[in-house]
């Protein structure tokens, strides 16, 4: 999936790492971290598309 589609790749990942009881910080701040701010911009794009929010309301 990440050859297909980088910026959904990650943003399926943000998202893992943010869903269910409770958040995996490390994953998420190594995630947000690593990625540049062009990659970031085509990120928040895709995870609004799949996941219907923004990923700041989801990281807020």
């Amino acid at each position: 999936k990440c050859v297909n589609n980088r910026a959904a790749f990650f943003a399926e990942q943000l998202h893992k790492s943010m869903k269910g009881m409770g958040t995996d910080d490390r994953r998420l701040i190594r995630l947000v971290v690593t990625r540049s701010e062009i990659d970031m911009g085509e990120i928040k794009q895709e995870f609004s598309a799949a996941f219907g929010e923004s990923l700041e309301d989801c990281i807020s």
